[in-house]
């Protein structure tokens, strides 16, 4: 399958999608007074696309006045009809080959979007009880004064005329689509209600959908498979419907979107908390060969996220998390593996962003040396309803080792369970960000930067495992030592000293990034076996030699076959993804980056170890 997403021509927006990793977009365009969507006006817009390096495959949709005529049976349909012949014939000498359109004559319907999703996250809803109270409204549920479609209707339209009125427009259009090798994929009816203002809507059910393909058969005439529509049908099942029209062709465009419940109400959730079993749609996608476009439909609210970028990156991460996962044909019993993020002291809004992204937990950064933090921490976390993973220290030199002792002291009283502490190595910074990572994302650089007494390096971690074991067993806190990055200086003495087993209370967290070049899995399983990791970061790092920052999707280490080894092995401790690449137009934090990477894991999680969606 080809994942997309949405775009017009706007700079910003394809900068967006290429970061992601797509290569496919989407893509309508406003309703010329022709009535005709010219070859000018396709190439111009195809091009743009190509310029960027993206494929446009998918016009979404046929602008409805386009055909409204043709909807409701008036005056001038027929001329509509050739119109719209006349753009899938524009359509195919500038070389796009699907064509959605909606059959729905009121459009789509919403009563709500607030914030009562997970952590807070603005969730779509449809609830037929609210809309026959505020029909009108519902039809403009986000208040944007739609002035001419869709439209308080002017009187009532049953089913019979309204399938008529479609299977005119069908016997008029598919056979010039099909004669130029033109895909039309109809899009159910959102929300699939059986008529709603005194006007029907056909396309609502299992035998709807195959009544359409039936009514004129032809290689052209197919669905836009809209899984989150096709979801809240009465009674449906969508893995077994992705199978039945699948295995007939017919799916010539699909969304990917997770509601949970089915009319008369719903909601519109993220993909990992829905109703579908996401992993078997997507294994069924595959075994009726369906390779074209996939588009990520709407998607819930989350904190700071004006544009939805947050929440389409989660989306992205998540399908492409899905369809990698897959391609291992496996499953692993494992043990309560826990999916978190880093988040930084003093920053609400990462809290809620960890909560409304569903994390297992979270790892508390702290930027400064001090103890009355801890137990801050610890309740903020607490009382934002998450659960609270480690705490990150920041690095420690080796005239800070009495500091970080009153630290792992301070944080025995404060409940703390677990550390997270790192060995300052002044060399081994990288270098600033630099925009030359995938579609310009700003990345770091690694490699060898000076050359470090060796010996003092393993000096100093014998220091501190000497010193720091006896206060954490005093504690009751156990310290897990970050060993970075490439070239990962630590890691080996922290491997040989570990191995002893003459610290009982020391532990790892590994940065994946820090093992490219080595072999990764071998050296994972070895310190599984130790029984000392505690924390894996998983983060990425693409190219050779001087390696950069990378999304989990791109790097040299492939992350669903470190997590099937994780699960093998019965890996119960702390997975957190580390951070992303750069994105446009991102926090400094990373929201968007963070969101993907996230979206991935959560995605491969569910393969490997089978776990289910989650419920709020």
């Amino acid at each position: 399958m080809k994942i997309a997403l949405q775009a017009a021509e706007s700079e910003e927006a394809v900068k967006f999608i290429r970061q992601l990793g797509l290569r496919h977009v989407v893509s309508g365009l406003g309703a010329p007074p022709s009535g005709v969507l010219d070859v000018e006006l396709l190439e111009s817009r195809r091009d743009f696309f190509a310029s960027h390096g993206l494929s446009w495959d998918v016009i979404e949709n046929l602008p409805p006045d386009h055909y409204v005529d043709v909807m409701f049976g008036r005056p001038g349909r027929d001329r509509q009809i050739d119109n719209v012949c006349r753009t899938i014939e524009n359509m195919a000498r500038v070389g796009i080959g699907v064509l959605q359109y909606g059959w729905m004559l009121l459009g789509g319907i919403r009563t709500e979007y607030s914030p009562t999703g997970r952590g807070g996250a603005r969730y779509p809803r449809f609830d037929l009880t609210v809309a026959e109270r505020a029909p009108a409204a519902a039809l403009d549920w986000l208040g944007l004064g739609k002035p001419r479609y869709p439209h308080i209707p002017d009187g009532e339209l049953s089913a019979e005329q309204v399938w008529e009125h479609l299977i005119h427009f069908l016997e008029g259009v598919i056979p010039v689509a099909e004669s130029v090798g033109v895909k039309l994929a109809a899009h159910p009816d959102d929300p699939p209600i059986p008529s709603y203002m005194g006007v029907a809507r056909v396309l609502v059910s299992w035998d709807d959908l195959q009544r359409l393909i039936d009514a004129v058969p032809s290689p052209s005439n197919g669905l836009g498979f809209c899984m989150g529509t096709i979801a809240t049908m009465a009674g449906m099942d969508t893995v077994a419907a992705i199978r039945h029209f699948g295995r007939q062709g017919k799916i010539h465009f699909a969304h990917f979107r997770n509601p949970r419940g089915q009319v008369p109400s719903f909601d519109e959730v993220f993909p990992d908390e829905g109703d579908i079993d996401m992993v078997a749609a997507v294994t069924a996608f595959d075994e009726v060969g369906f390779d074209g476009v996939i588009r990520i439909d709407h998607c819930p609210g989350v904190i700071g996220d004006s544009r939805a970028d947050r929440s389409f990156a989660y989306q992205v991460g998540y399908l492409k998390g899905l369809v990698r996962a897959r391609q291992l044909h496996t499953k692993e019993e494992s043990g309560a593996m826990k999916l978190t993020l880093t988040v930084d002291y003093g920053y609400d809004e990462h809290l809620i962003f960890a909560q409304q992204l569903g994390t297992d937990a979270v790892v508390v950064s702290l930027a400064e040396w001090r103890a009355d933090l801890l137990a801050g921490a610890r309740n903020r976390v607490e009382q934002s309803g998450l659960t609270l993973a480690a705490v990150r220290l920041p690095d420690a030199a080796s005239q800070e080792l009495e500091a970080l002792a009153a630290m792992i002291e301070a944080a025995g009283a404060a409940s703390v369970e677990v550390l997270s502490c790192g060995l300052a190595v002044p060399q081994q910074h990288p270098g600033d960000a630099e925009p030359v990572g995938r579609g310009g994302t700003l990345v770091r650089r690694y490699g060898e930067r000076g050359a470090p007494d060796r010996g003092a390096l393993s000096a100093l971690v014998t220091q501190a495992l000497e010193r720091l074991d006896p206060v954490a067993a005093g504690a009751g806190v156990r310290v897990a030592w970050r060993t970075g990055m490439p070239p990962a200086l630590h890691l080996a003495d922290f491997r040989r000293l570990l191995a002893e087993d003459r610290y009982p209370s020391m532990g790892l967290d590994v940065s994946l990034g820090g093992l490219v070049g080595a072999d990764y899995l071998a050296a994972l399983e070895e310190m599984l076996d130790s029984g000392r990791l505690w924390l894996v970061e998983l983060n990425n790092l693409a190219g050779e030699g001087d390696a950069r920052d990378a999304f989990l999707d791109e790097g040299a280490i492939d992350i669903p076959r470190v997590l099937r080894l994780l699960g093998r092995k019965g890996y119960g401790g702390v997975l957190r993804a580390g951070p992303a690449p750069g994105m446009l137009e991102d926090s400094e934090w990373g929201h968007k980056g963070r969101a993907f990477d996230l979206g991935f894991l959560r995605a491969v999680l569910q393969v490997v170890d089978g776990r289910p969606n989650q419920r709020t």
